[in-house]
This record gives structure tokens, C-alpha cells and sequence, in this order.
């Protein structure tokens, strides 16, 4: 074990004179980002689909604010590569970034694998006996390539990969951040690269916000490596969990009093911040010796997440898809915190948290198959002979692992229907990938523990390579079916019949007003009127089997989310949109109640982004704050003369009518769509797409192929 050791030290000292990545490792990155990008761009989705597909399309071409938390860095790059590439539909060139983006994160999670799993290795002895370099080679690089190819080809970030979704950045982000801090822990005193990665991990919290939980295992790293800069960065994130903790213990009603799970969850929490805040304390002298560099460290973070400044300015200019409505800043709070969604409730059984975490294992077997999971579990068996820096790295992993996988758990308390299980499990795409540097090194090691063993079996290295790279074939066999979207264009199609049905059917009437309710009923009607509809020929969807489709133009509907009026900031964009007084440069009366800024971001946007062109030319009937208040109070004096309904409940806060529960928000929603109908249905057609009954609604509906006609008159 000494010769062991006194060989590992002299690798560390020679590998120190090498450049830090090599040719092996390099290969290893093109080859699997390239094999991926190959698969990602046959399988490519061929235009818009459903589920976000139409809504994140029409933010990007327009550079828009889609729904919480906004996704600014993706909403940005997604306009830029829609120009950038000059071919091929909207959709499918926004398709491709996915797919270049998933291939990048491939690409560099093979080149970390490739790098860091051979100097694992490497410290173990495990390759100094193969004086074949050639076999060592294939071996580092195999194993790197089939580990990264098994993360490409699982079900999520192949799905990913191949939609106009913002996964795949995710993941591309993640794999940066964590490149850069592998990169840093060889030379901690050149601190350059940490700043990077805490600069990449604040922008990719612009992106999607699950890589918060990081916010532990990023510093937990940075104190692995640099004890007194990691300890002043610790201490005060230590010192607001405690805070936290004592805020949530005296908040009547909070976290803390949902019942007995969540009650001894945040006490342990809060018990373990503690204890690391005091030998933090104790242990190290010199607090906050390096509390400049701490400084620049939280600095480049908060630089990163400074492009969340873009959700005011792209709001003030009034686009097609403004959730939120940003602009204002109770809208831009709302929108940044996720306030429309269900508030956090971390009670559970421990019988459910059980099942919950039985859910996250079967998931990740599912990514990899039990096979190739079990792989990731090799390195743990070499951990205790592996010097500190090569266990520090691992620990990081481990953490970060559980952050982002049973910390998104336990914040999220997942349900166990099917359906949710199935569209939440894009959230844990980064614990995929933390995974897969597992596998790879799970490869590395045992790959390596067998050949120390027996040497004889060097001869057959190359054999070796070849079963591992063949790994991935099998994942490829196992989820191509439910991911290769290679010619379905079901999306597109749903959005042209939503217009133009056939089928005995007229196309829609001039200057219509569709309700749309379902997410692709509000959302591909969307992109085919802002989208579609206004872009030139050659970035038009083309398709044989719809005659028109290469001049399609709908753009004179107005499309209203009738599940939605009852938001408040809903109706401000909506009156922005389609009312009488939204904004125009053109008439100053209706930017008096806005900002100057805002007004000059407007002026500027007019011609540029095309907002002068946008919407129908002539507005609608849109309520007032005033009418939407009156709906409010209709609704209550409603309740007055009927019982009340499961999960309907009103409330008076500051002289307004608040509306809890899906029920009641639905009944407003109604009572809102028919001021909007009444108002308008002498000047314009009405039609609906819904999955939520509208009760008023039933006399005057007819069918109208896929979706509902809303008759001027009950029939």
C-alpha cells in the first residue's frame, strides 16, 4: 500500500506538468457530444409541440417573458439563434439549440468523466502496471464516452433534447459550473476559474431554478478545497439558514406548524447548520480573513443572476407573450418568486416521504436501467484509499446529488399520480447527470481493479473498450420509441386545424376571438398567430399534407386564456394587447401611466421587434380593473344564494374580494368571459378550446372540428 500511495504521489506530480486536459480526454468529449448531436438532430422534433412548446417559441421570437420564473437567459439565446440560423422553421431551429445544448452538456460530461475518473485511477495504481498506453487510453475514453452516451440517451435528456425546452441549457449550465470547479481545485490559489463557475451558476439560475439547491454544495466544495475562503463563504449562508429556521419556528401558520414531519425536518436542518456554524467558528482562526475574496465570489454570482433585470425591460415593451406583466414591480416579485404556483407544504408521513424516495430511485433506475445504475455505486468501494483531493471531489458530487435530487424532493412533496410523476421528472435532469459522472467512474475504477489483478487480461483492453462503448446501444433500443421525434409534427398540426378544420368545416372567421383553456389549446393557437403567422416564407412551417401551411396568416385573431382572467396581472397584458387603451407611441394619451423608461423601451421595440404589427388592428372590449373587481363581487353575491362548493372560498383583504380554490377562480373566470362576450359578440366570432366547463357557455356551443364555436345566439 506504500509503494501504492508513493506511485499516486508521483502521478499527482506528474500530471501537474501536463497540460490539465489532454488529446484522450478531448476525444472523448467530441466523440460523445458529436454521436449525440448526430441522434438529437435524426430525432429532432420537426416544428412546434405541446405541453410549453408554443408559449416558449413565441417568447423567444419576440423576446417576450414566459411563465415563472421567466427564463431569461434561454429566452434570450433562443431569439439569437433563431437568427442566427437562417434555415428551416422557427420551432425547428429552436428545436436544434436544445439539441446542441444537450449535446455540449454530453460532450462535457464525457471530457470531466475522461479527466477526472483516469485520475481516480490513476491514485489508485490501478493503470501503472499497463505499460500499454494505447490500452489505457481506450479504456479512459470508452468508459468516459459510454457514460456520457447512457446520460444522453435517457429517457429525460433525450426527451429534452430534442423539444423547445429549457432542460437541456440546464444541464449544459451544470456541466460548466462543474468543469470549471474541478478545474480550480488543482491550482485554488489562481481563483479566476471559481469565479467563473460562480458567475455560470447565477446565470444558470436565470434559467431554471432548481439548481438553487446548489447553493450548499458549491461552497461545501469551495471549503473542501480552500479552507479559509470556503469558510468565510459558508459562514454567512450558515448564519441565514439559521435565521430561516428561527423565522419559520416563531411564524404562526408557517413550515415549522404544518405538523410533526416538517416540525422535526426543519429542526434537524436547523441543528445541522448549527453545528457546522460553530466548528466553523472554533476550528479556524482568522474569520473572515478573506472576506474580499468572498465578496467577489457572492459579486459574481449576483452579476449572473443580474439578467433577471431583463424580465422589466422585455415586459415594458408590451410583447405577445408577457406572463406575468413584469413591467410592474408587484408583477416582477410575483413572476421571480413563482407566486402563482402552489405554495410550498412540506408535511408528509414518513410512510409518504418513503415512498416518495422509492419514486426517485425507481425514476433514476429508469434513466439508466438497474443495471447501469448500479454501476455508480463502484466508486464508493474505492473511496477510503483515494487521496483527500480525489475524496473531496467525490463528497462534492455526493452532496450536490442529494441537494439536487432528495432536496427537490423533499421541497417538492411530490404526489404519487402517474401523470405528475411523469412531468415533474424533467426537475431532476441535473441529479442525471451528477449520476452519469458516477457511472463513469464506476467504469474507470472497476475496469481497472480487475486488470491490477489480472494482468494478463491488458491483451484484451481493446475487447474491453469495445463492450463498454456498446453500452449505450442499449439505452438507445430502450427509450428510442418514446423519444425520437423524428416527423411528428402533431403539433403544428393541432394548431392549423385549430383554424382551418376541413372536413365540412370553414375556416375560421375574420377577426375571431378564441378562448383557449388547455396549455396546448392557449399556447400552439399562440404560435401560430404571433409566430407563424408573422414571419417570412422560408421560416414558415411547410407541410405537404396542409396546402396552405407555407402561407398561413391568422394573425388577425385574438386569443384570450379564459382560465386565466381572474390573474390580475393576466388581464393588464391583456388590456395591453387587445384594449382600447393600450400602449402606441402613436396616440401619447395611452402612455401617460406608464414610466418614462418604459415608454422610450416602447418607442424603441415599435418598429425593431415588431410590436407596431403585433396584434389585431383594432381593439376589443377588454374589462377594467373596475369590471374585473365587479366580476369579484358577482361571484359573492352568488355564494349568498347557494351553498358554497368543495374547495370554494372568498375572502376580504383590504377592501378587495380574494377567491380561493379552483372552483370559485373558474366560476370569476366565467362571469369575466361572458362581459367579454357580451360586449363583443356583434362585431366578432367566438370559439373555444376547453377541457374545464364554463357553464353559460353550453347553449350557445356547437361543434367546430377539434374545437367548440361559441353561436352569437343560444341555439
Amino acid at each position: 500500500m506504500n509503494e501504492l500511495r508513493g506511485s499516486a504521489k508521483l502521478s499527482a506530480t506528474a500530471l501537474g506538468r501536463r497540460p490539465f486536459f489532454q488529446r484522450r480526454d478531448y476525444a472523448a468529449g467530441l466523440t460523445a457530444g458529436l454521436v449525440a448531436l448526430a441522434v438529437y438532430v435524426w430525432t429532432l422534433q420537426p416544428s412546434v409541440g405541446l405541453e410549453d412548446s408554443g408559449e416558449l417559441l413565441t417568447a423567444a421570437r419576440h423576446l417576450g417573458v414566459p411563465h415563472p420564473p421567466g427564463y431569461p437567459i434561454w429566452t434570450i439565446l433562443a431569439w439569437l439563434w433563431q437568427w442566427l440560423i437562417p434555415f428551416g422553421n422557427i420551432a425547428w431551429r429552436v428545436n436544434l439549440m436544445s439539441a446542441v445544448f444537450g449535446a455540449v452538456a454530453v460532450g462535457l460530461t464525457a471530457l470531466l468523466i475522461s479527466r477526472s475518473g483516469y485520475v481516480l485511477a490513476h491514485r489508485m495504481g490501478f493503470f501503472h502496471e499497463l505499460m500499454n498506453q494505447r490500452a489505457v487510453d481506450r479504456l479512459v475514453l470508452s468508459g468516459a464516452v459510454a457514460a456520457a452516451l447512457l446520460l444522453a440517451f435517457s429517457p429525460v435528456m433525450w426527451s429534452q433534447a430534442v423539444i423547445s425546452e429549457v432542460y437541456a441549457l440546464n444541464a449544459f449550465f451544470l456541466l460548466v459550473t462543474l468543469l470549471l470547479l474541478y478545474q480550480w481545485s488543482y491550482t485554488p490559489q489562481r481563483r479566476g476559474r471559481l469565479y467563473l463557475a460562480a458567475f455560470v451558476w447565477g446565470v444558470s439560475l436565470t434559467n431554471h431554478q432548481t439548481l438553487v439547491l446548489l447553493t450548499v454544495a458549491f461552497p461545501a466544495y469551495v471549503w473542501f478545497v480552500d479552507r479559509g475562503l470556503g469558510r468565510d463563504t459558508l459562514v454567512p449562508i450558515l448564519a441565514m439558514i439559521l435565521l430561516g429556521v428561527f423565522k419559520l419556528v416563531l411564524t404562526p401558520g408557517g413550515l415549522f406548524h404544518q405538523g410533526p414531519f416538517s416540525r422535526g425536518t426543519i429542526l434537524a436542518m436547523g441543528a445541522g447548520a448549527g453545528l457546522w456554524f460553530y466548528f466553523l467558528m472554533t476550528r479556524q482562526p482568522g474569520l473572515m480573513k478573506y472576506w474580499r475574496e468572498a465578496v467577489a465570489l457572492y459579486g459574481a454570482v449576483a452579476a449572473g443572476l443580474a439578467l433577471y433585470l431583463y424580465l422589466p425591460v422585455a415586459s415594458a415593451t408590451n410583447p405577445p407573450m408577457n406572463w406575468g406583466y413584469t413591467r410592474t414591480m408587484a408583477g416582477f416579485f410575483h413572476h421571480f418568486t413563482r407566486g402563482q404556483y402552489e405554495k410550498v407544504h412540506l408535511e408528509r408521513t414518513l410512510v409518504q416521504f418513503w415512498g416518495q424516495l422509492n419514486m426517485f430511485f425507481d425514476d433514476l433506475q429508469q434513466q439508466f436501467s438497474i443495471v447501469f445504475a448500479l454501476l455508480a455505486l463502484g466508486a464508493l468501494f474505492f473511496y477510503r484509499d483515494l487521496p483527500r483531493r480525489e475524496r473531496d471531489w467525490l463528497k462534492f458530487l455526493l452532496i450536490a446529488f442529494l441537494c439536487l435530487g432528495v432536496g427537490f424532493l423533499y421541497l417538492s412533496n411530490p404526489s404519487f399520480e402517474k401523470q405528475k410523476q411523469f412531468t415533474d421528472r424533467v426537475f431532476f435532469l441535473p441529479v442525471h447527470c451528477v449520476y452519469a459522472l458516477w457511472i463513469g467512474y464506476g467504469l474507470m475504477l472497476g475496469c481497472g481493479w480487475v486488470l491490477q489483478r489480472q494482468p494478463t487480461m491488458t491483451r484484451w483492453a481493446g475487447l474491453w473498450a469495445g463492450l463498454v462503448l456498446a453500452l449505450p446501444v442499449v439505452s438507445i433500443a430502450r427509450n428510442w420509441a418514446d423519444n425520437e421525434q423524428r416527423g411528428h409534427d402533431f403539433g403544428y398540426r393541432f394548431g392549423y386545424l385549430v383554424f382551418k378544420p376541413g372536413g365540412g368545416y370553414p375556416e375560421m372567421e375574420p377577426n375571431a376571438v378564441l378562448f383557449g383553456g388547455t396549455d396546448p389549446g392557449r399556447f400552439v393557437p399562440t404560435y401560430m398567430i404571433f409566430v407563424e403567422s408573422q414571419v417570412v416564407r422560408r421560416a414558415k412551417t411547410q407541410l405537404e399534407r396542409f396546402a396552405d401551411s407555407g402561407t398561413f396568416d391568422r394573425r388577425d385573431v385574438y386569443i384570450i386564456t379564459q382560465n386565466a382572467l381572474a390573474d390580475g396581472t393576466y388581464m393588464s397584458y391583456i388590456r395591453d394587447h387587445y384594449g382600447d387603451r393600450r400602449p402606441d407611441p402613436s396616440r401619447p394619451q395611452t402612455l401617460t401611466h406608464r414610466p418614462a423608461w418604459q415608454n422610450a423601451l416602447l418607442r424603441a421595440a415599435w418598429d425593431a421587434l415588431g410590436r407596431r404589427w403585433a396584434y389585431p388592428r383594432e381593439p376589443i372590449w377588454i374589462p377594467s380593473e373596475a369590471d374585473s373587481q365587479r366580476a369579484f363581487e358577482m361571484y359573492v353575491e352568488e355564494l349568498r344564494t347557494r351553498p358554497a362548493g368543495p374547495g370554494e372560498e372568498v375572502r376580504i383583504a383590504n377592501g378587495r374580494v380574494q377567491v380561493l380554490g379552483v372552483q370559485g377562480v373558474m366560476h370569476v373566470n366565467g362571469i369575466l368571459t361572458k362581459m367579454i362576450f357580451d360586449r363583443n359578440k356583434d362585431q366578432h366570432a367566438f370559439y373555444i378550446e376547453e377541457s374545464y366547463a364554463l357553464p353559460w357557455m353550453y347553449p350557445y356551443l356547437e361543434p367546430y372540428g377539434i374545437i367548440l364555436k361559441i353561436n352569437r345566439e343560444p341555439l
